[in-house]
């Protein structure tokens, strides 16, 4: 699952399969690595913050870095070529600290893979992803 800037030109070459990672970041897009396979939905709040947000106690699992935002113009998106959700503006271009926080994953790890055709059987928002953006000094 990836939050795409507008602005994103081409793709990271990173590899998007490793699911020992929480996320992965790059300019103009963060990575987020679902566990719950198959046809899940997980579950993702984005927006900005004035500042680093604190450590919470609701969180299983938090990385954080730095990524460049060429429009400020983010997205959810399945794929590159798919937007998932409406634009959220979280600010002009520039540099951005992100702080990724998830929960749920060690429940995910243990469901047993679906196929479409079981939709309606599919738990959503097992995992739950809150990604946090908050301006840094270029």
């Amino acid at each position: 699952m990836l939050i795409v800037d507008d602005g994103l030109a081409d793709p990271p070459e990173e590899p998007f399969d490793d699911a020992r990672r929480l996320a992965f970041l790059a300019d103009d897009v963060v990575c987020l690595y679902v566990l719950s396979g198959g046809w899940r939905e997980a579950a993702v709040t984005f927006g900005a913050v004035p500042g680093r947000p604190e450590d919470g106690g609701l969180w299983d699992e938090m990385a954080e870095g730095t990524i460049r935002l060429s429009t400020g113009r983010l997205a959810v998106s399945i794929a590159f070529e798919q937007t998932g959700s409406p634009p959220c503006v979280v600010g002009p271009p520039g540099r951005y600290g992100v702080k990724v926080s998830a929960r749920g994953r060690d429940l995910a790890r243990k469901l047993p893979q679906v196929r479409e055709l079981e939709m309606a059987d599919i738990p959503v928002g097992v995992e739950q992803f809150l990604v946090e953006f908050w301006p840094l000094a270029d």
